[in-house]
């Protein structure tokens, strides 16, 4: 069976020809809607160099706009959170630990802690947590709304250092995500390739640091997840993964159900607005290759 999903996955790159993402310049809708119809990654420049966080937001700048405001800030002991891990001889799928602090207190922590602290609530903390810095960037890009149709149902800040690794994984949002500061270097597999991250059945649990024993995992009961616990090296076989670096001033349109892994370097700060994906065909294939692939692997 492995076989025909490889086939699948070499017939369809050829036929879409993916061998680097395209740049669009200061796209109207009209531009940027082909990319769209077909499910396809784009980078966008142009545009984000305009908004006013391009130079406003410094670290100086953000402690001072922020002050002693909460934020929230995800906490590991080796910066990879929602990550498949060992723990004590088998896989757990483990979540970060979630504190709250100031901006100061989180930047210290960065550079002070070999604790990892990432901002990256995923929850609309833009307009919660880092709310008086919000209206530094837009509400919407409109020719990203026109084209989806909808308003964005979040709008999220990352703010890390080169320690934060994000997993392979894929959301049900478009996702336009936009690179203020620092670069990000993202690994890209479309939805036919879902076999090969190695989705594993595993429990879930979350980081706790205790403060005389250090950290250990609590598991949250008999929670499971599948999870992808392959990383960009040791995909297999197939073709090349779709590899992009996005620097201060880029913004990458990702489409729904496209995996990605992303790494980041020091002082990376970044916008994404999700926009919820229409429900359709697509979809129910996409359900139906992680089905017949976690299927393989069991």
């Amino acid at each position: 069976m492995i076989h025909l999903l490889r086939e699948l996955s070499q017939e369809a790159h050829e036929l879409a020809g993916d061998c680097a993402v395209p740049r669009l310049h200061a796209p109207t809708a009209l531009d940027f809607l082909p990319y769209v119809a077909h499910s396809r990654p784009c980078i966008v420049t142009g545009v984000a160099s305009q908004w006013a966080a391009s130079e406003l937001w410094t670290d100086e700048y953000l402690c001072n706009t922020l002050g002693s405001s909460q934020v929230r800030v995800n906490v590991t002991p080796d910066g990879r959170a929602d990550a498949v891990t060992n723990v004590l001889g088998r896989d757990v799928f483990v979540e970060p630990e979630e504190s709250r602090m100031t901006f100061p207190e989180f930047l210290r922590l960065l550079q002070t802690s070999t604790d990892v602290a990432y901002v990256s609530a995923q929850n609309g903390n833009l307009h919660s947590d880092f709310a008086s810095v919000a209206d530094d960037v837009p509400q919407a890009l409109e020719f990203a709304t026109h084209c989806f149709g909808t308003e964005p149902d979040a709008v999220n800040i990352w703010i890390g250092d080169s320690r934060s690794v994000t997993t392979f994984h894929s959301d049900n949002y478009e996702n336009v995500y936009a690179v203020i500061r620092g670069s990000k270097t993202l690994t890209l597999l479309p939805p036919w390739d879902v076999h090969r991250l190695r989705r594993a059945d595993v429990p879930v649990g979350r980081y706790i640091k205790d403060t005389n024993t250090g950290w250990r995992v609590a598991l949250h009961g008999d929670v499971r997840i599948r999870w992808a616990t392959a990383e960009p090296k040791d995909l297999g076989d197939g073709p090349p993964p779709l590899t992009v670096t996005l620097h201060a001033g880029d913004v990458l349109y990702l489409p729904a159900l496209w995996a990605h892994h992303v790494c980041q370097t020091d002082g990376t700060i970044a916008v994404n607005w999700w926009h919820d994906m229409r429900y359709g065909s697509s979809y129910a294939m996409h359900r139906f290759l992680q089905r017949l692939s976690d299927e393989m692997v069991k």
